[in-house]
C-alpha cells in the first residue's frame, strides 16, 4: 500500500497527538524503562526559558549560524514554558512517560519541518493548504471545547430542571424480542437452496415465517416458545433468549426507536434490517429518580447544549457547498512525477 506525501504529513502530525514514538520500529532499540508512568515532579523551580528540546538544524538559505568556517547550524529551542503550554493544550494530566514521548516526537517533527522550510516547501500551495486546514481544525476543536466547558458550568438547579423536562429520555424499559434471520442457517438450508448461492427461496421462506410469527405474537402467544420455533426452522442451535432488561432510549438502531412508544403489553410492527426481522413486546417501563441518574442527566444536558450551540453557529454562518462543482468535478489523473511513499 502506498501513500501520497500529503497523507504522510497527517500521519506524522498524528504521531504527535497520539504520543507514539516516530520510527520506533525501524530503530529497533530496547524500550526505555527509566521513564515511569508516575507524574512528573514540579518543574516550576526551573527557569521559564529552560530548554526542553533542542534541534540542531541546518540554517535556511541566506542565514548562517556559529563561527566562521563551521558548519552552519540554526538551533530550534523549545523552552519549558512553550513545552508545558503544549502539554496543557493536549492533556494537562499527561504522565511522565507520555510527556517524554511527546518531547521526542515533537523534536523529530521540528527537525522535519525545518528541513521542509529549508527546501521551500512551506511556500508550495499544497503545503500551505494543509497548514491552513490544520489551523482551521485546531481552532474549530478549541471553540467546541470552549462551548462544552460553558455547558459544564450549569448549576445543580439547572440540571434538575433539565431532568424534569426530559424524563422520558431516562426511562428504563424491559422488552421481549423475537428475532427471525433473513436466511436459514447450516443444515436447515437444503442442497438446492445452497446451490443457488443467494438463497432467494430461503429469504422468501424466512420472510413468510416472520410475518406468521408477528401475527401469532399479536394474538398473545408466548415469545420464548415462538423463538424456539424460529430457531428450529432457521437451523440455529443456540438456546434462545427473548428477554431484554434495562434498555434505554438511543441504545438500539434508529429504525427500531418506535418500540419506546409502545404501551406495556403491546406488540411492535414487524421491523427489519439487513440481518433479519424483529418483533418487540414492551413488558414494563420505569422512570428512575433524579438522584439515581444525576450524572447521566448532567452529561446528556451538556451534550445537547453543545450540539445546539454548535448547530446555531453553523446556521448563522450559512456555510453552503456548491453542488454544481461536484456534478462537474472530474478526478485529475495521477501525476507521474510525484512518487508514492510506502508506509510498510
Amino acid at each position: 500500500m502506498s501513500l501520497k506525501p500529503s497523507v504522510l504529513t497527517f500521519l506524522l502530525l498524528g504521531s504527535l497527538t497520539l504520543g507514539v514514538p516516530l520510527w520506533s520500529a525501524a530503530q529497533e532499540t530496547q524500550p526505555d524503562t527509566s521513564y515511569t508512568t508516575t507524574p512528573l515532579p514540579l518543574t516550576s523551580t526551573l527557569p521559564r526559558n529552560y530548554p526542553v528540546i533542542t534541534v540542531q538544524g541546518v540554517c535556511p538559505a541566506g542565514k548562517t549560524g556559529g563561527k566562521s568556517g563551521a558548519k552552519s547550524s540554526c538551533p530550534i529551542i523549545v523552552t519549558r514554558t512553550e513545552f508545558e503550554g503544549l502539554v496543557a493544550a493536549l492533556d494537562p494530566k499527561m504522565l511522565k512517560k507520555d510527556r517524554h514521548d511527546l518531547a521526542r516526537n515533537y523534536g523529530q517533527l521540528l527537525a522535519l519541518s525545518q528541513e521542509a522550510i529549508r527546501k521551500g516547501l512551506d511556500k508550495e500551495p499544497r503545503v500551505r493548504a494543509l497548514v491552513r486546514y490544520a489551523s482551521v481544525t485546531a481552532l474549530a476543536s478549541a471553540v467546541s471545547k470552549e462551548i462544552y466547558r460553558d455547558q459544564v458550568s450549569a448549576s445543580p438547579e439547572q440540571v434538575e430542571k433539565y431532568y424534569h423536562s426530559h424524563k422520558a429520555t431516562f426511562d428504563i424499559y424491559t422488552f421481549q424480542r423475537l428475532f427471525i434471520p433473513k436466511e436459514k442457517q447450516g443444515e436447515a438450508m437444503s442442497l438446492e437452496d445452497a446451490a443457488k448461492g443467494d438463497s432467494p427461496s430461503t429469504e422468501a421462506a424466512m420472510k413468510a415465517l416472520a410475518e406468521g410469527m408477528h401475527t401469532r405474537a399479536v394474538a398473545g402467544e408466548d415469545f420464548a416458545a415462538l423463538q424456539k420455533e424460529v430457531f428450529a426452522a432457521a437451523g440455529i442451535k443456540s438456546e434462545p433468549n427473548v428477554n431484554m432488561d434495562n434498555v434505554g432510549r438511543g441504545s438500539l438502531p434508529k429504525a427500531q426507536n418506535e418500540i419506546f412508544d409502545l404501551a406495556p403489553g403491546k406488540i411492535s410492527s414487524l421491523l427489519t434490517d439487513n440481518t433479519g426481522y424483529y418483533i418487540y413486546k414492551l413488558v414494563s417501563k420505569q422512570t428512575p429518580s433524579f438522584d439515581s441518574v444525576r450524572e447521566q442527566v448532567q452529561v446528556s444536558m451538556q451534550n445537547q447544549g453543545t450540539t445546539e450551540a454548535i448547530a446555531q453557529i453553523q446556521k448563522l454562518s450559512q456555510a453552503t457547498v456548491n453542488e454544481t462543482y461536484f456534478d462537474k468535478y472530474d478526478t485529475p489523473p495521477p501525476n507521474p512525477n510525484e512518487p508514492d511513499v510506502d508506509n510498510d
